[in-house]
C-alpha cells in the first residue's frame, strides 16, 4: 500500500510535506498515531491505571464515539473531535475527572425534571446528561457558535434523541435581537463569550449571533424544572431575561460564577425569588449564605435551589 504524504503538493508544486511547519506536522503525527485503535486504546488503559502522566494523554486526539456511563444508571454516546478537551477527558479518565461534583448531581437532578435547559451547551454534554438521566424528560439547548453546535446536533443525533433535545443556534441574555460574539482561536472553543472583547483576553473572531431571552424561548404551556448555565461571564444576562421563568416555574439552577464573575448581579435576580445557594464541592452542596467564587478556580459550579424544592438534593 502506498504512504499517504501528511500534505499533499498543489497545483503549483511549491507546498511540500517537508515544509510543513514543525508544530503542525507534530500535531498531525500524533492525531494519525491515535486513530490506530490499539495505541488509543493502550493510552486510555495507562491513563485510568495512572501509568501514562496527563503530559502524554491530555495532548493524545480523541477522534471517536465512545460510551459514557455513570454509577447511578444514566449513560449516552459521545462523539468526540480531535481537540475536545471534554471528550478526551472522558474517553481518557471517565466521568469522574471532568466537574464529577457538578455531573453526578446534575445527572440526579434531571431524573426529576420534565424540562432542562442547557444555556452555553457546547457540545452537549449536560443535555445528553439530562436525556440520559431521564428517559421521559426534554431538554432545550441553546448553542451559538456555528461549528460547535454541529457537534451539539451530531451528539443528539448519535443517541436518537432528536425528539427529545430541541437545539437551537442562539444565545441567551437579557433582551432577544443580534449581538456580537467573541469566538476563541481553538478547535472546540468553551470560552465564547458575549463579551467582544473576548473572555479573559483570549485571542479569537468576532462572529454576529442570534439572541433569544429565557422566557421569550419557552412556551406558555411548558414548565422548567431544571436549568444549566455556562456563558462565560454573562451568566446574570440570562437570568434577567427570565422572569416568568423563575417566578412561575422555581427551576433549579446549576451555573459557572468565576472569579470576577457577576455574582451579586446573580444574587440580586436570585435571592428575592427566595432561591438559596450551594456550592458544588467533592464534599457535596455546601449552603452558603453568598456566592463566593473559587479563586483557584477549581470548583467553580453552584446551585441555586428555591426554598420549596430543597428536597430535590
Amino acid at each position: 500500500m502506498q504512504a499517504t504524504p501528511l500534505v499533499s503538493a498543489d497545483n503549483s508544486g511549491q507546498r511540500q510535506a517537508g515544509m510543513m511547519d514543525p508544530k503542525q506536522l507534530g500535531r498531525e503525527v500524533v492525531r494519525r498515531a491515535a486513530g490506530v485503535p490499539r495505541l488509543r486504546d493502550t493510552i486510555r488503559r495507562g491513563a485510568q491505571l495512572g501509568v501514562v502522566p496527563g503530559a502524554v494523554w491530555k495532548r493524545v486526539p480523541v477522534e471517536v464515539d465512545f460510551p459514557v456511563s455513570f454509577p447511578d444508571g444514566a449513560s449516552f454516546r459521545y462523539l468526540s473531535s480531535a481537540y475536545d478537551g471534554i471528550g478526551r477527558q472522558l474517553f481518557f479518565k471517565g466521568v469522574t475527572w471532568w466537574e464529577y461534583e457538578t455531573t453526578a448531581l446534575f445527572g440526579r437532578l434531571a431524573v426529576r425534571a420534565s424540562l432542562t435547559l442547557d444555556i452555553g451547551a457546547n457540545t452537549g454534554f449536560y443535555t445528553l446528561l439530562a436525556a440520559g438521566a431521564n428517559p421521559q424528560g426534554r431538554v432545550i439547548a441553546f448553542e451559538p457558535v456555528p461549528r460547535i453546535f454541529a457537534r451539539l446536533c451530531d451528539n443528539i443525533e448519535l443517541n436518537g434523541w432528536d425528539h427529545r433535545c430541541d437545539a437551537r443556534q442562539q444565545a441567551m441574555s437579557r433582551a432577544s435581537g443580534e449581538m456580537t460574539l467573541h469566538v476563541p482561536d481553538q478547535d472546540v472553543p468553551t470560552s465564547a463569550s458575549l463579551n467582544p472583547e473576548g473572555y479573559r483576553g483570549q485571542s479569537g473572531k468576532q462572529i454576529q449571533v442570534m439572541v433569544t431571552t429565557m422566557d421569550e424561548a419557552v412556551p406558555e404551556d411548558q414548565r422548567v424544572d431544571l436549568i444549566k448555565i455556562d456563558v462565560e461571564g454573562f451568566e446574570h444576562d440570562a437570568l434577567a431575561g427570565g422572569e416568568r421563568v423563575l417566578g412561575r416555574d422555581r427551576p433549579l439552577i446549576v451555573l459557572e460564577v468565576n472569579p470576577g464573575g457577576p455574582a451579586e448581579a446573580i444574587e440580586a435576580i436570585l435571592r428575592p425569588n427566595g432561591y438559596r445557594f450551594h456550592h458544588l464541592l467533592p464534599s457535596g452542596p455546601s449552603e452558603v449564605t453568598s456566592i463566593v467564587p473559587d479563586t483557584e478556580v477549581h470548583h467553580r459550579n453552584f446551585l441555586c435551589v428555591p426554598e420549596e424544592k430543597k428536597d430535590w438534593l
